[in-house]
């Protein structure tokens, strides 16, 4: 599911690296969130999207996640059996923050059947 919207959670949750002992890092950190904006359909973002979803920040080796509360993003949602999961990770992630229009129309116009590569690299 892709939506747009303000994503709330709690910081402090998020994984911190001890580089002296870096196997300790955990890989996956689930934390809770909130995800409140519009889910994308065929029209556009124009159905209501407010839920609790998991936030999955992972980290490899050193290099761990780190998303940003109280930010909008445009985010691709996993379906789990008990919600969505928004994964985060340090190398790029299913969320971009503070979307433009013009990334929302993008995605939109790929939804539709239109072409999905980026305008530029």
């Amino acid at each position: 599911m892709v939506v747009t919207g303000r994503l709330v959670f709690d910081e402090g949750k998020l994984p911190v690296v001890d580089y002296n002992n870096q196997q300790d890092t955990p890989h996956n950190t689930y934390i809770p969130a909130r995800l409140t904006g519009q889910s994308l359909t065929l029209n556009g973002f124009d159905t209501g999207f407010d839920q609790e979803i998991t936030l999955n920040a992972k980290c490899f080796g050193p290099f761990c996640a780190g998303p940003v509360s109280d930010l909008p993003y445009l985010a691709f949602l996993e379906r789990q059996p008990k919600g969505y999961m928004l994964v985060f990770n340090p190398c790029g992630d299913l969320a971009f923050p503070e979307p433009t229009a013009a990334m929302q129309e993008k995605v939109l116009h790929c939804f539709q059947g239109g072409p999905c590569e980026p305008d530029e690299y």
